[in-house]
């Protein structure tokens, strides 16, 4: 096994120095069993007690003593964050002309990856790609017609080279405002308006209380492109210092296909992994709390894609905590069978939000409240929180998203809110029927009062 350098950048710093080697086994993986990584820390960073991109998985503590790690690919779940997923490995694929191994997606995409480490030979090779403007990609988008994909832009801004960055939406990291920023777009056969629904319901979680980066959208001609500033980069654009960021997937340690339904998939265990990852920060408390409104709010809003890998830990420089949110996006749509009814007291989400043998993934109110102490709220605190949320999203999620939308035609928006209202109905749900969540707030609380007791 050819052992290839893992490079990791301190806080605060714009230079990266060596942290470990990783070598893999591919062929064990090639025949249809599991590939063997093996991860080995380089003594001096060890010596130089640095923090670790996994301080579970890949603690200092076992010194440079090598790290074995087993599955289909034999990666790290941290290093298979860094890797070029989806959109970005397809065109770096398209370009090879030819499937490549993981190691090799690592060694060939761009420096624009989630966090901060690289893994590959030829770094300074790697660092001297230089991100586009933002400027730019509003130009080039808004030169395309309306029926081209919107994702002809982004491969002209790059060079055809794609991204690192994962996910399906097209997607770039951009130098706006004098950061890097990501911007994304809305592929050609994905939810139409996508780059205004998910700033609407982006901009309603930050009036909500949850932490978002800063974010904006534009109109480019005959598309929208959707700008987040990225929580992983800070400094100079274009030799930004880097933060180390482990994805929800990499912390509750669940296997590269894990899916739907898979035991440790769950909002209260990553509250359990929140709470040994950042015991010593600060921002303990309100994180865990934070958490539970994120998952409330995803309900709210329909964003049945809160999937492990949009949720994520960033190590600000001290401490891990949970990272700014990102990829919320009204994604609940009206079942193709009409005789398929929404019931719109409940969502079902991606993360489970109960514990045991009776988890499930289906968000009602009564389980939302429940289960609020795992995470430190009362279920009082709770219950006042979604109502007041559910009352302020049901009401202007629907004057927000015609204000963001592309096209003026009455008619298009007229069915692009009747698109988006199935999102919706849990928080118009709640707003509609506050006497019912006031008398389960009282109940639940007196019951569980007698508990403590």
């Amino acid at each position: 096994m050819r052992a290839t350098p893992v490079w990791i950048w301190p806080p605060n710093r714009a230079e990266p120095r060596l942290a470990a080697t990783l070598a893999v086994d591919g062929s064990l993986g090639s025949a249809g069993g599991k590939a063997l990584g093996v991860w080995q820390f380089d003594p001096a960073f060890v010596e130089a007690n640095l923090p670790t991109p996994d301080p579970v998985m890949l603690s200092l503590s076992r010194g440079s003593k090598p790290i074995r790690f087993s599955g289909h690919d034999g990666l790290p779940g941290v290093v298979r964050d860094a890797m070029p997923q989806g959109y970005g490995a397809d065109r770096i694929v398209a370009l090879a002309g030819r499937n490549l191994l993981p190691m090799e997606l690592l060694e060939m995409g761009l420096p624009d990856s989630t966090g901060g480490l690289e893994i590959c030979v030829d770094l300074e090779q790697k660092l001297r790609w230089q991100p586009g403007r933002s400027e730019d990609l509003e130009r080039l988008a808004g030169e395309l017609e309306a029926e081209d994909p919107p994702s002809r832009a982004i491969r002209r801004l790059n060079g055809d080279v794609g991204t690192s960055q994962g996910g399906e939406k097209p997607k770039t990291t951009v130098v706006h405002r004098g950061q890097l920023w990501l911007a994304k777009m809305r592929d050609r056969g994905g939810l139409r308006e996508l780059p205004a629904r998910e700033f609407v319901t982006m901009t309603l979680a930050g009036q909500a209380g949850i932490r978002i980066p800063d974010i904006e959208l534009k109109n480019a001609g005959a598309h929208q492109i959707f700008l987040i500033q990225r929580f992983d980069r800070h400094g100079d654009p274009l030799q930004p210092a880097r933060r180390m960021v482990a994805s929800a997937h990499s912390v509750l340690d669940l296997g590269a296909a894990a899916l739907r339904g898979d035991l440790g998939r769950s909002y209260l265990v990553l509250a359990d992994k929140l709470r040994r990852w950042a015991h010593n920060s600060p921002f303990l408390e309100s994180d865990l709390q934070e958490l539970w409104c994120r998952m409330a709010f995803n309900a709210l809003v329909g964003n049945t894609d809160d999937h492990p890998r949009n949720h994520a830990f960033l190590f600000d420089g001290q401490a891990w905590r949970l990272s700014p949110a990102f990829d919320i996006t009204p994604t609940l749509q009206a079942p193709k069978d009409p005789a398929v009814v929404l019931e719109p007291s409940s969502v079902v989400l991606a993360m489970d939000v109960t514990a045991g043998k009776h988890r499930t993934s289906v968000v009602t109110v009564e389980r939302l409240l429940v289960c609020a102490p795992h995470f430190g709220l009362s279920v009082m605190a709770a219950g006042q929180w979604l109502l007041e949320t559910a009352e302020h999203v049901s009401h202007a999620w629907e004057t927000m998203l015609v204000a963001h939308l592309l096209d003026p035609q009455p008619a298009v928006q007229r069915q692009l809110r009747e698109d988006c209202r199935p999102a919706f109905g849990f928080s118009q749900w709640l707003a509609q029927n506050p006497a019912k969540v006031e008398a389960m707030i009282d109940t639940l609380s007196a019951q569980m009062g007698k508990r403590r007791r």
